[in-house]
């Protein structure tokens, strides 16, 4: 990659690193939920506490999550940026065995979009993995919803850097993927809200081994919000 596209993809013009409104938006909402499912966990417990306890798992689930974290890249000459505050939406489909092991399919990913007229940049890192999720709390009582998962697969980084201008629509602009290895650790805690649907908080960590010609290596770490349906 020449340097000048090097430059281009890397650096912010001027040094300016501003978040897009969505961004800022999620910032507020994150802290919002959050305490809502703290409310949402001491209703469950003064209501009603064996929801709270019965943790026996259906054979299947899908789930979704969104969070916020922060991210860094290294290049391939070794220069390391760090971002804060990236949006991160997460996906997943997993088949249990038993009331301690469940095996799925992973999607984790973490982006940011930032700069400021006229121009803007977009990080993004994705993750899609087998993965493994141990649950070693007793399924009958509170510690069920206890949850530990890690995973390994194919990863990307993605790179880009568009024009934009006041009063005119964005376009893609330039844009780089690059594919290589990545692996993810999980951990958090889910409580029941129904008899088939859990609500729940984790805190990931991926781990990115990309090679390529621009990005080397890559890692985000995020707060993640769960919502799981199991059938």
């Amino acid at each position: 990659m020449s340097h000048e596209l090097r430059r281009n993809f890397l650096n912010p013009v001027g040094g300016a690193t501003t978040l897009v409104p969505m961004l800022d938006r999620l910032r507020r909402i994150i802290p919002i939920a959050r305490g809502a499912l703290l409310a949402g966990a001491i209703i469950v417990v003064a209501g009603d506490a064996h929801a709270l306890r019965y943790h026996e798992r259906p054979n299947w689930m899908f789930g979704v999550g969104w969070g916020v974290g922060r991210g860094s890249l290294t290049t391939s000459d070794g220069e390391t940026v760090e971002y804060r505050n990236g949006a991160s939406p997460h996906i997943r489909l997993g088949r249990s065995f038993g009331q301690h092991a469940m095996v799925g399919v992973h999607w984790q990913s973490w982006l940011i979009e930032f700069g400021e007229v006229p121009v803007k940049f977009r990080r993004t890192l994705q993750n899609l993995s087998l993965g493994f999720t141990w649950f070693p709390g007793n399924p009958n009582g509170s510690s069920g919803g206890l949850f530990l998962r890690v995973g390994a697969g194919a990863g990307l980084a993605g790179t880009g850097v568009k024009e934009a201008t006041v009063g005119k629509a964005q376009h893609g602009g330039k844009r780089l993927d690059e594919w290589g290895v990545a692996a993810f650790a999980e951990g958090g805690y889910e409580f029941w809200v129904s008899h088939n649907f859990t609500a729940g908080l984790g805190f990931t960590y991926n781990g990115f081994d990309i090679g390529g010609d621009f990005v080397d290596t890559a890692w985000f770490a995020a707060t993640i919000l769960h919502l799981n349906l199991y059938f």
